[in-house]
């Protein structure tokens, strides 16, 4: 099976600090668009209500992790086959991770590996720009990778993306891993 990893190789590890798991259930839920927006959301939640006590910190935490659990969610629905959708988040010390797990045709992974060398090889602030300079000049503005871009340039995202080719199938898994850096709660908690 081969196994290829684009952007920061070492969040492609499995971390075992108790994370949040969520599997949406392809074919069975019928996955949607609406489902990205209400998982992520449950995500953020989650995740930010550790910071009710200051309720700017609260609402950046949440805002934040809810933009980035939404586009990988997105993403994964936009360019898996239809099959399940798996989602792992935690929070260690300053730093929120997620990883979200899904099939993709074969067939879409030429442009996939484009794209993935130029987010993982260039600089994401100048491409940003260049994708909303292209974008502003074309009538039919096609925003891909608009989402991605912007979190690597204005949020600071850490990415990586696991690509492994699914044995006798025209498939392949592929995983996007990100993480964030969040306020240290512990830190937080002690100072106040």
């Amino acid at each position: 099976m081969a196994r290829t990893i684009f952007g920061t190789a070492s969040l492609a590890r499995r971390h075992e600090s108790g994370p949040m798991r969520i599997n949406l259930a392809g074919r069975i839920l019928q996955v949607e668009w609406s489902h990205s927006g209400l998982t992520a959301d449950y995500i953020a939640e989650a995740v930010s209500a550790r910071f009710k006590g200051s309720k700017q910190v609260h609402n950046t935490v949440r805002h934040e992790i809810g933009f980035l659990a939404n586009e990988l969610i997105e993403n994964a629905i936009k360019f898996g086959s239809g099959e399940s959708i798996g989602v792992e988040a935690s929070v260690e010390d300053d730093t929120f991770r997620i990883s979200v797990t899904n099939i993709a045709s074969a067939a879409l992974m030429p442009k996939l590996i484009n794209l993935l060398t130029e987010l993982s090889s260039g600089e994401p602030q100048a491409m940003l720009l260049e994708q909303l300079e292209a974008n502003a000049l074309e009538s039919e503005s096609n925003a891909s990778g608009l989402g991605l871009l912007t979190l690597l340039a204005d949020y600071g995202a850490r990415m990586a993306w696991q690509i492994e080719d699914l044995p006798g199938e025209v498939s392949t898994k592929i995983s996007t891993h990100a993480a964030i850096t969040v306020p240290n709660h512990e830190a937080q908690h002690h100072g106040s």
